[in-house]
């Protein structure tokens, strides 16, 4: 099979689900965009609780605190704090889901699953994908970091100077832990969930 072919073959459409593998890349980029700014405040306001779960020292404090200090920095500005990462997030859009399913649609094509993505191609996806996802994830969080005493989200720029110094190795911190997640959701989601929906036709 040449490249050229292989390329056209991307955008043909498959008889068996109506769609080309472009048409089905393009659809999950476009829901993935589509609920990363739908959720935002909430994401925004769980990483406040999750930052605000350790004190200066590193101790654990209290959820009822940790839930209060978040709230009141909601309730302070909320308009910024509810869209605060939103923009490394949607830029995430293409730099966390073109890998992740470029990769995982790349993998089902080349195992000629037509369209059914196997537990193979799913767990590919998630370790291979997963060096380029961690590090949106870490300016994410990164940008909320300093919203309690400032007001304002740190800007993504001074983020990567800063991580720049240290040859980039704050941005790769928890990919393992994220390679395990990303393969359980992908094995119960969208490589799980055809085959049960097929399970409840059956029965």
């Amino acid at each position: 099979m040449s490249l050229v072919q292989t390329y056209t073959e991307y955008f043909e459409v498959s008889p068996k689900n109506g769609l080309s593998q472009f048409q089905t890349m393009t659809a999950y980029l476009g829901g993935s965009a589509f609920q990363t700014v739908l959720d935002n405040p909430v994401t925004a306001y769980r990483q406040l609780v999750q930052q605000y779960a350790k004190d200066a020292a590193g101790k654990a404090v209290d959820p009822k605190v940790a839930t209060a200090e978040a709230t009141a920095v909601f309730k302070a500005n909320p308009a910024a704090a509810a869209m605060s990462g939103l923009i490394p997030r949607i830029i995430g859009v293409g730099f966390k889901r073109v890998p992740k399913f470029g990769i995982l649609l790349g993998l089902s094509f080349f195992l000629g699953e037509d369209g059914n993505i196997s537990a193979t191609a799913a767990f590919g996806a998630s370790v291979l994908s997963a060096p380029f996802i961690n590090p949106i994830r870490m300016i994410e969080k990164q940008q909320r970091a300093f919203f309690k005493t400032t007001g304002a989200e740190k800007p993504i720029m001074e983020i990567i100077r800063e991580s720049a110094k240290k040859n980039f190795v704050p941005l790769f911190r928890g990919t393992i832990p994220l390679m395990g997640h990303s393969c359980a959701s992908a094995l119960l989601g969208l490589a799980g969930q055809p085959k049960l929906q097929k399970y409840i036709k059956g029965e």
